[in-house]
């Protein structure tokens, strides 16, 4: 018996599917055992299970007008980021084709639970936040990871020297970072990250126009250079600096994703 997963939500496809491309992802969506595909459609289907592995079948449906994907309201069996980053790198990115939405999932084991979101051809799964706060006596508070780094930026930056007593100076672009950070869905004024950050969504060449000066780097005050490199050694991306300021600027505007799992928090997300 197999691990149930309730998908959730729907993908949209940008341009609408044409004839003859629907045709062959509606025959890999529909296959079952033993049952015969076309050689396009079972030729992709083998390269995705060769190198993703993912789990039983897709648990999307293709809706009527070409370009939606569905979640089947029903229970699945787990396995839907790795069917989506197949069927984008070996079906619609080389036909043209762009997919962005969002499908939530909730697993049979508690706390399984939490959102697959997907833009730009890229798919990435996070997790609901679930908090114990507990008791007064002995308190955990829960803080994100990278609010754990931007603090650990300022820690690492504190410098006593030539100060008076228990002083010391913290870089001022280390602070100004995590304040940005904290302040974005917490309040109405204006945060330096807000008031720099362009309304539009700003293009790689414009971000380093904006930001850099001749002979030296800038960077942007939120997505800062240490959060991309840290990205990088974590294997989360392999773009260069501005393109994934740019990609986080975009997700940003359109998504608009609140920041509360990334505040100091004692309550579960949702609540």
């Amino acid at each position: 018996m197999g691990y149930d997963v309730y998908y959730s939500g729907e993908i949209k496809i940008t341009p609408a599917l044409k004839a003859e491309d629907r045709a062959v992802l509606q025959a890999m969506i529909d296959r079952t055992p033993n049952r015969e595909m076309a050689p396009e459609a079972a030729s992709i289907v083998e390269e995705i299970e060769n190198e993703f592995s993912p789990y039983y079948a897709f648990p999307m449906d293709l809706c009527d007008d070409n370009e939606t994907l569905e979640a089947l309201d029903e229970e699945e069996r787990e396995g839907m980021c790795d069917w989506l980053r197949g069927f984008i790198k070996y079906f619609f990115q080389p036909r043209g084709y762009s997919l962005e939405g969002s499908v939530t999932y909730s697993g049979d084991s508690s706390g399984d639970h939490g959102e697959i979101y997907v833009k730009s051809n890229e798919v990435e799964s996070v997790e609901d936040v679930e908090v114990n706060e507990g008791p007064s006596w002995a308190p955990k508070p829960f803080v994100s990871h990278l609010v754990c780094e931007l603090i650990q930026s300022v820690v690492d930056s504190a410098d006593s020297t030539g100060c008076d007593g228990d002083l010391t100076v913290c870089s001022k672009s280390a602070v100004e970072t995590l304040a940005a950070l904290v302040q974005h869905k917490t309040s109405d004024a204006v945060t330096p990250a807000q008031s720099e950050s362009p309304k539009a969504n700003p293009q790689p060449s414009e971000l380093s126009e904006k930001y850099d000066e001749p002979g030296k780097w800038g960077q942007h005050p939120t997505y800062t250079m240490t959060l991309w490199q840290t990205e990088i050694l974590n294997s989360q991306t392999r773009r260069g600096y501005w393109d994934w300021v740019s990609c986080k600027l975009e997700v940003e505007s359109a998504e608009e994703r609140p920041l509360t799992s990334l505040l100091c928090s004692t309550s579960p997300v949702g609540e």
